[in-house]
């Protein structure tokens, strides 16, 4: 299963926490968003859809995720301004595979 982790419009309204940096490396408690949506889905291959500005910064400090890529298949698009709850996860779960 593949996730990718977004940022919308909305991260606007986070400004200015999230002027030099993607709206899922905000901490919620000890994890980032991204890191809660990932410890909810823990087989998922995980990449970032990030505003175009912040692709290279984004790229370096995750050498393993693809960044602004699209890869062929069956792709979760998660929201990452999302606070990730078991309830999510297993809508995922129960729904992948299940959409064409």
């Amino acid at each position: 299963m593949r996730l990718c982790i977004f940022e919308d419009r909305g991260v606007e309204t986070l400004a200015p926490l999230i002027a030099a940096r993607p709206a899922f490396t905000l901490r919620c408690g000890a994890l980032t968003l991204a890191e809660k949506i990932s410890y909810r889905i823990p087989r998922a291959s995980v990449s970032f859809h990030v505003r175009e500005y912040l692709s290279r910064l984004v790229r370096e400090e995750n050498r393993d995720i693809p960044v602004n890529r699209s890869d062929a298949g069956e792709t979760w698009l998660v929201n990452g301004r999302v606070i990730a709850d078991a309830e999510l996860a297993s809508f995922i779960r129960k729904n992948a595979g299940s959409y064409s």
